[in-house]
C-alpha cells in the first residue's frame, strides 16, 4: 500500500456511486445485452476496473436491507435492518459525509427514489425508523446539503397538500426557499440550472411525487418532465462546481474546496425484487451513463476520486451455460416496466367500474402482455394466469385501485403480484434466467474505483461496506473519528 496516497490526492473531491440491489450477475448481463445490441461495453466494463470484492452482512443478519447497509457505506459501522445510521444500542453515528462537511466539503446527493428512501439518507439522516421519511425530509433540511436531486417530494409539502404524505403542517419547499435554496420541479427547470447561473444557489429538485420512473417508461412517457440519472448527475457536477468557485471568489472558508457527490441509481433494486428483468437491464444502463458523466468530468478535473458500489445483491439472478447464449430476442419488444403494465389493468378495472370497459382483466392483460411485451403465452399459462385473475383476486385489484397521483412502485406494492409471478417467470424461462428470490441476498457485490495516482489502489481486495468509508476517508483526508 502506497502511504503517499492522500498526499497525491489531496485536494480532490469524491464521487461515490451505489447501484441498489446490484449483483455481479446482473451487471453480467445488462452488459452482455448492451454489447449485443450495440457493440459497446458498458462502461464500468471498458473504462473502470473492478477492484474490490465487497460483502453486504448486517448487524446479526446475513442479509441486509438497504438501511443498514448505508449505514455501513456512511458510518462504517454495521447495524440492525430498518436503521439509518444508529447503532445495534440505538446511538447516534457519524458519517462520513458529515466529517466531509465539517471539514469544508460540499456535499450532493442525487437519487432515482425519493431523496428521503434509505440508501440516499444515509449521507444525512439519523433514525430507527426508515419508514419515517417525514422526518427523514427534515434532517435533509438540517444538515443542507449544497444539492438534492431525486424524488419523494410528497414527504416535503402540507398536509393541505394533495401530494402530501405528512401528518402535519410543515412546509418544507418553502423552508428550503428561505434557507436560500433554488427549487425545481421539471427536467426543462434542471436544465436551464445546468446551462445558466442562478446566481449560484443551492439546489433542491424534487421530480416526482414518490419514486422517480423506471428508466424504460421515462423515455417513452415522461421525457420532458423527469431527467435521467446522467441529467441529474452532470447537473450536480456543474452545481458543486460553482459554488465551490464562488466560495474561493469570495474567500469563504477554505482557499480551495472540494466536494463529496453521492449518486444512487436507486430503482435497481426495485426491478430485481419484480424480477422484471428488461427494465432492470435499462436501469443499469442508465447508471452506467451517469458513471460515463463523471468519467468526462474526471478527465477534466483529474484530481477526482470515483467508487462505484452496490449496497446489496437483489434476486439472486442466475442461469446456466455462457451469459452469450441465453435468449436475449426475448426482451428485444419489450416497451414498458411491470409497473405501468399494472398500472394499465388498474386504468382498466377503472373503467370497468364505471361502466366503460367490458373486457376481462386476464384477457387484457394478455393483450397488453403480447402488444407491449412481445409475449405470447401458452394455453396452460393463459389458463393459469386466468386463474389467478378470477374471483378473490379480482376483489383485491379492485381494493387496490390507488389514490396516488403517480406510477409509484410503493403505491402499487405488486397488487397484481400472483399474476406478476406467472408473467415474469414465464418471460424469464424463455430467456434462460432463474431470479432465486423477491428479497435480497448475502451475495457479495463489486467495488470499482478510479482515481489520480495510486490512489484507487485502496480499493483491491476483498472487504465489508463498512471498510468503505474508510478508505474514502484515508485517501480524501477526511477525519471521521471512528
Amino acid at each position: 500500500m502506497d502511504t503517499n496516497i492522500g498526499h497525491q490526492y489531496a485536494g480532490g473531491s469524491i464521487i461515490l456511486f451505489i447501484a441498489d440491489g446490484l449483483s455481479p450477475q446482473l451487471f453480467q448481463l445488462a452488459d452482455t445485452y448492451h454489447t449485443l445490441r450495440t457493440g459497446k461495453h458498458l462502461t464500468l466494463q471498458q473504462s473502470m476496473e473492478p477492484l474490490g470484492l465487497t460483502f453486504t452482512t448486517a448487524w446479526q443478519d446475513e442479509i441486509t436491507d438497504s438501511a443498514a447497509a448505508a449505514t455501513a457505506l456512511f458510518s462504517g459501522t454495521r447495524t440492525m435492518n430498518g436503521m439509518i445510521n444508529m447503532s445495534a444500542k440505538k446511538q447516534p453515528l457519524k458519517t462520513i459525509t458529515e466529517a466531509a462537511k465539517e471539514q469544508g466539503f460540499l456535499i450532493g446527493i442525487v437519487t432515482t427514489t425519493h431523496i428521503t428512501h434509505a440508501t440516499p439518507a444515509g449521507a444525512y439522516a439519523h433514525t430507527y425508523e426508515r419508514d419515517r421519511e417525514d422526518l427523514i425530509a427534515e434532517q435533509l433540511l438540517q444538515f443542507q446539503p449544497d444539492v438534492a436531486l431525486g424524488g419523494g417530494r410528497q414527504f416535503f409539502l402540507p398536509i393541505t397538500s394533495t401530494e402530501s404524505a405528512r401528518l402535519d403542517n410543515i412546509d418544507l419547499i418553502q423552508q428550503f426557499s428561505n434557507a436560500g435554496y433554488h427549487v425545481i420541479w421539471n427536467r426543462e427547470q434542471l436544465w436551464q440550472r445546468m446551462m445558466y447561473d442562478l446566481n449560484r444557489k443551492k439546489l433542491l429538485g424534487l421530480f416526482q411525487v414518490g419514486h422517480m420512473s423506471f428508466e424504460i417508461d421515462r423515455l417513452r412517457m415522461r421525457p420532458e418532465i423527469e431527467p435521467s440519472l446522467a441529467e441529474m448527475t452532470k447537473t450536480a457536477l456543474v452545481v458543486l462546481d460553482d459554488l465551490r468557485k464562488d466560495y474561493e471568489l469570495h474567500q469563504q472558508g477554505p482557499e480551495s474546496r472540494s466536494f463529496f457527490l453521492v449518486v444512487e441509481g436507486g430503482r435497481i433494486d426495485h426491478l430485481a425484487h419484480a424480477h422484471d428483468t428488461r427494465a432492470a437491464i435499462e436501469e443499469v444502463i442508465a447508471f452506467d451513463q451517469a458513471v460515463s458523466v463523471a468519467l468526462d468530468y474526471q478527465k477534466s478535473h483529474p484530481d477526482t476520486l470515483i467508487i462505484v458500489t452496490s449496497d446489496h445483491d437483489t434476486g439472486g439472478l442466475i442461469w446456466e451455460g455462457r451469459v452469450e447464449d441465453l435468449a436475449f430476442h426475448h426482451l428485444d419488444n419489450i416497451e414498458i416496466s411491470l409497473d405501468w403494465l399494472n398500472f394499465l389493468v388498474q386504468e382498466m378495472l377503472k373503467r370497468k367500474k364505471h361502466g366503460g370497459f367490458y373486457e376481462t382483466t386476464a384477457a387484457f392483460l394478455l393483450h397488453a402482455l403480447e402488444d407491449r411485451w412481445g409475449l405470447f403465452l401458452s394455453e396452460a399459462e393463459q389458463k393459469a394466469l386466468t386463474r389467478e385473475l378470477a374471483g378473490d383476486a379480482i376483489d383485491r385489484l379492485k381494493s387496490a385501485l390507488s389514490s396516488s397521483p403517480t406510477l409509484d412502485q410503493t403505491a402499487f406494492q405488486y397488487v397484481l403480484d400472483l399474476a406478476n409471478g406467472l408473467v415474469t417467470t414465464a418471460l424469464n424461462k424463455r430467456i434462460g434466467l432463474n431470479w432465486t428470490t423477491t428479497g435480497h441476498t448475502a451475495g457479495a457485490v463489486i467495488t470499482w474505483a478510479k482515481g489520480p495516482g495510486t490512489s484507487a489502489e485502496i480499493f483491491h481486495g476483498v472487504y465489508h461496506l463498512t471498510d468503505i468509508p474508510r478508505k474514502i476517508a484515508r485517501v480524501a483526508q477526511i477525519d471521521i473519528s471512528w
